[in-house]
């Protein structure tokens, strides 16, 4: 009978764990953008960050369900977020042509980053572990997402002619 109870896994204990899988794969997803905002595939880190926003808006979800919100899960949530959805995006921004270094129109990507890390740490700041039921403001999450799609789109529309940016 001992046996039997020690062979069967009880799933209940690795249900903490849920939230974080989620969090890491948005952060692999944002990691995966910038790699490929970098090189030859700047439209698949569009694709990356639509993959990440998925599974940023499950890491909350599960973590409400089972019961495992805390502090730690919150920052980490940020810090995924801040990649996949802050920088990523500016990268893409760059990769298709939207500006370059020393581009007056940077500053459009400087203002998107800074507008992103801002919300982020206010979130952070105001957080409570349980309660939150409305936004203040744009989250990034949409911000980036809304970004990525603009970019597709315009591809799909204006096609890159010889390997340049769809933007340039």
């Amino acid at each position: 009978m001992r046996e039997e109870r020690h062979s069967k896994v009880d799933m209940r204990r690795f249900a903490p764990a849920l939230p974080g899988l989620f969090t890491f794969g948005n952060l692999v997803c944002g990691f995966f953008a910038l790699l490929h905002a970098m090189g030859d595939r700047p439209y698949d880190a569009a694709w990356f960050i639509f993959l990440g926003a998925f599974l940023d808006a499950l890491d909350g979800k599960v973590a409400r369900k089972v019961k495992a919100t805390s502090s730690i899960g919150i920052q980490l949530d940020s810090l995924a977020d801040f990649i996949t959805f802050g920088v990523a995006p500016v990268a893409l921004m760059r990769a298709v042509g939207l500006f370059d270094l020393g581009d007056w129109k940077l500053a459009v990507g400087i203002l998107y980053l800074f507008a992103g890390a801002y919300r982020l740490a206010r979130f952070n700041v105001s957080a409570k572990l349980e309660g939150v039921t409305y936004y203040e403001g744009l989250p990034i999450p949409i911000a980036a997402v809304t970004v990525s799609s603009g970019i597709l789109f315009i591809n799909k529309v204006w096609p890159p002619i010889h390997g340049t940016g769809a933007l340039a």
